[in-house]
């Protein structure tokens, strides 16, 4: 909930700038991120006149929704989001851009919301909506937009915001909006606004089109950016274009990335998320294992690498330092709190983390998190751009093989495929997260886990397959498929037998969970671990798992996890679940049945890509048999045969691309009409 406006002055300007402007405007402008204090001497920027690229006209928009919609589900192989020219966005550490408020609401009411509730869905709605929102900040006091300020609030045109690096330029952003009337009337109706609100238009306004204060504090800039060259847009057209600015030389720096950014993009952008965390980063996490690094020689201690990190936050890193304390008052002091109590040698583990950190992130030039409707579904999106200056990442990984996909056992209701290797950075990381989470879990040393950790590293190397299967009654397994020669199995032999659960748990830890290891099954080539949750332990705190998760395994899977181990030539087979499972091994033994299904979600997820280097869907109809299996009490059996079907009904897609990376989580539009459809049946189960 926002907080008035005006009833504080310098705790939140941003707030007071966006309730003065629009409310969309002021939820974009939380990215912006402005502090307090002195301002670099302001350079002179003379404004241009009103105007701009004319917007979609209102019956344009359901057009433009029928042909996104009507686009086949098939990706580039590229993000999905458009990038700005490296140079037009040098310096910009962050964006944000809402597409098209009304395209997003047509959309939404076409693909979201059942035809019955379709009809309340509209630009008037969301307008309510805002005005809604605002009048319970105006009864607190505060300072808000009038109802004609919303009303004349552009929902066509796109919305964009950028900050620039506060090394840079401290408290330095803005954001392009359009508005009916342009900046003029923006004016007008700021001034309306009351005598809390100072406006000073012209050459007075430090060459701005205007500058203003609210309650005689915060300078905030209005600009009103000329037509692009070539634009057939008329002066003072009636949707102009406005920037507002939190520098006076934020203007000048920014405007060419906002029009850039706000261009009508192919795919219609609903709403996404930039940043570009390369330099920036890079500062960040190099300051950081530096007072680290510090903390664990000795030559500082824990309250002193904590007062450091107080002043560079609030120096060096200024901006987004700020914007935490404005989403979150307490996280500073939290995190400060937990430095302050760090040993030598956790500031040592987590130094490492940041070095690990530090490689990733700083590697990157650009990454992007996006939300879309599109002929697809919703679609929620990320994507990251490689620096020019980063070291070279490895060859990309092979397409998935469509044949890996479909050798999943018919009974599969969850299954995905990787088809190589997962970028050494992100592995690193990934395998230090693990080991700090289960040092602070069993406090057992993180060289325990080594031997698991170096497996996990080699897993991630090849072209794996997995599936959820239900092939018989019961809780049904995970089978895994690794490609590739596997390692000796008397090597594999030796190193199970020493992996005992007092040396990984240690004594406390092994009361709770242990486990033993089974050479040749029957006889046979199938080597099998049991882990089991020993009942001696039940009133015992503590543990590796969580007393909730304990309690419902417990409940709903027994004691026991089993897993079987198979090598062959080519691959290894991994069949792991609450019971032995002879039917799901066969399934995964036996990839050339005569009568093997196909799933036809299967083309589906590989058609989005043409690289496609990981996939991973969900059948939801399957799932939800399988939950009622498990939990009969909880009615998942009321929706069965009504939600979904095929493995695609949820799916995830990883791809390479020459630039970097995209990764894309899919609502298929099918699920979500067959949700729409079922939206009577929903809300009755809900309500019982």
């Amino acid at each position: 909930m926002m907080a008035p406006l005006g009833a504080a002055t310098r705790s939140s300007p941003l707030r007071q700038l966006g309730a003065a402007l629009a409310p969309a405007l002021s939820v974009a402008l939380l990215t912006l991120g402005c502090r307090g204090g002195a301002e670099v001497e302001p350079e002179v920027v003379v404004a241009a006149p009103d105007g701009g690229p004319a917007p979609a006209p209102a019956e344009a928009v359901e057009r433009d929704v029928e042909k996104s919609m009507s686009k086949p589900a098939r990706g580039s192989g590229d993000p999905r989001h458009p990038a700005v020219d490296p140079a037009t966005r040098r310096g910009v550490v962050a964006h944000v851009v809402l597409g098209s408020l009304a395209r997003t609401v047509e959309r939404a009411r076409q693909q979201l919301v059942p035809g019955s509730m379709s009809w309340a869905v509209s630009d008037e709605l969301l307008r309510t909506l805002i005005r809604a929102q605002f009048s319970k900040a105006r009864a607190r006091g505060g300072l808000t937009p009038s109802d004609i300020m919303v009303e004349r609030l552009d929902l066509i045109a796109p919305i964009g915001c950028g900050l620039l690096d506060p090394a840079e330029l401290p408290a330095a952003g803005a954001c392009v909006f359009g508005y009916e009337g342009g900046a003029s009337q923006l004016i007008r109706d700021i001034a309306a606004l009351g005598s809390r609100v100072t406006v000073v238009e012209g050459a007075a306004a430090d060459g701005h089109f205007a500058s203003f204060t609210i309650d005689g504090e915060h300078t905030f800039f209005l600009d009103a950016p000329a037509p692009e060259r070539g634009s057939t847009a008329p002066r003072g057209e009636l949707r102009a274009r406005v920037v507002a600015s939190t520098h006076s030389a934020a203007y000048r720096r920014l405007t060419p990335f906002l029009r850039a950014l706000t261009r009508d993009p192919p795919g219609l952008r609903d709403f996404e998320y930039g940043l570009y965390p390369g330099a920036y980063t890079e500062r960040a996490l190099s300051f950081l294992d530096a007072r680290l690094g510090e903390l664990a020689a000795g030559s500082r201690d824990a309250p002193a690498v904590a007062a450091a990190l107080v002043d560079a936050a609030r120096s060096d890193f200024g901006s987004l330092h700020w914007l935490g304390e404005q989403l979150d008052p307490g996280a500073m002091e939290t995190t400060l709190a937990a430095v302050r109590g760090l040993s030598r040698d956790q500031a040592e583990q987590l130094a490492r983390l940041t070095r690990e950190l530090r490689a990733l992130l700083s590697g990157r030039e650009r990454v992007v998190f996006g939300v879309n409707l599109e002929g697809a579904g919703l679609v929620f999106a990320s994507a990251h751009e490689r620096r020019a200056s980063a070291a070279p990442e490895p060859a990309s990984p092979r397409a998935v093989d469509k044949a890996q996909l479909e050798a999943a056992p018919a009974a599969s209701f969850w299954a995905g495929a990787r088809a190589g290797p997962v970028e050494p950075a992100r592995a690193r990381v990934l395998v230090t997260l693990l080991a700090l989470a289960y040092q602070s879990r069993t406090g057992q040393p993180r060289a325990n886990l080594a031997p698991a950790l170096e497996w996990l590293g080699a897993h991630l190397e090849q072209p794996t397959t997995w599936s959820l299967v239900h092939p018989e009654s019961g809780p049904g397994a995970l089978i895994l498929r690794r490609a590739g020669a596997p390692a000796s199995r008397e090597e594999w032999r030796r190193w199970s037998e020493g992996f005992t659960a007092e040396r990984v748990l240690g004594a406390e830890g092994a009361q709770h969970l242990r486990w033993r290891f089974i050479r040749g099954v029957d006889g046979g080539s199938l080597d099998r671990w049991v882990l089991r949750l020993e009942p001696a332990a039940d009133e015992l705190p503590g543990g590796p798992l969580p007393d909730g998760l304990r309690a419902w395994w417990i409940a709903q899977l027994g004691r026991e996890l089993y897993i079987d181990r198979l090598a062959r030539a080519d691959e290894t087979l991994w069949v792991i679940g609450p019971r032995p499972s002879p039917s799901a091994l066969a399934a995964a033994t036996d990839a050339d049945a005569d009568a093997r299904l196909i799933d036809p979600g299967v083309p589906v997820m590989l058609a989005r890509h043409r690289s496609t280097t990981r996939a991973f869907g969900f059948n939801i109809a399957a799932t939800i048999s399988w939950l009622d299996e498990l939990s009969p009490a909880r009615g998942w059996g009321a929706l069965g045969g009504k939600l979904g079907g095929e493995l695609s009904d949820v799916y995830r897609v990883d791809a390479w691309t020459a630039r970097g990376g995209v990764s894309e989580l899919v609502l298929s539009q099918r699920l979500l009409d067959q949700a729409r459809a079922s939206y009577g049946a929903l809300a009755q189960l809900g309500g019982g």
